[in-house]
């Protein structure tokens, strides 16, 4: 049985929570690990106590963090995983109001990202082979650019930002969020190949 000092030995929380069947709610602000002001770097590598909403922000940024497991299920605030040893997004949120922050890991996919996330969805600084899983809907979307790496999935995306090459990001930012969809996607994809970018033609 989840208690208040288990809660508090390993999580910094402004505001309350309560705990109900062993799920913690919050209202506020949770940060992974105990010093507010991190004077020694903490090494953190699981969410040791399952969450459910959380109101506020979830931070659980660079403690070289391996697992998502025991996420909240919903966020209010922004999500920031950033900064990790994470090779997956499997137990990440299902929706996150605000933004959520993955880069600087070691994803290849985006399996397990959240549904929805209502501001940026940051992967730059990762290993992408494939967006698959990549979130319905977010407010801005932003990933690194690389050769193989297949871009037409994310003209469904009103805002796209592409890290590392401004000619693609301008092709794209044309036909984002453009209607009717497929009619987009047919002409974003014959630009790019046009331009020189085959393998980021591709779904």
């Amino acid at each position: 049985m989840i208690t208040e000092q288990d809660v508090r030995r390993n999580f910094t929380i402004t505001g309350s929570f309560n705990i109900k069947n062993d799920i913690i709610d919050v209202e506020g602000t949770v940060m992974l690990g105990t010093t507010t002001i991190r004077l020694v770097r903490e090494i953190i590598p699981e969410i040791l106590l399952p969450f459910g909403n959380v109101t506020g922000d979830f931070i659980c940024q660079g403690v070289d963090l391996t697992s998502l497991v025991n996420s909240p299920k919903k966020v209010g605030g922004s999500f920031f995983c950033n900064s990790n040893k994470l090779v997956t997004l499997k137990g990440a949120p299902e929706s996150v109001g605000d933004g959520f922050y993955c880069d600087g890991n070691k994803l290849t996919t985006l399996e397990g990202s959240p549904i929805k996330v209502g501001g940026y969805f940051n992967c730059v600084v990762n290993r992408l082979k494939t967006l698959k899983g990549c979130p319905k809907s977010v407010g801005t979307f932003y990933c690194d650019w690389s050769k193989k790496l297949p871009l037409l999935s994310l003209i469904k995306y009103n805002k796209i930002l592409i890290n590392k090459n401004e000619v693609v990001e301008q092709i794209m930012k044309q036909y984002a969020g453009k209607k009717p969809l497929r009619q987009a996607i047919i002409q974003c994809q014959r630009e790019l190949i046009d331009a020189g970018f085959p393998d980021n033609a591709r779904l």
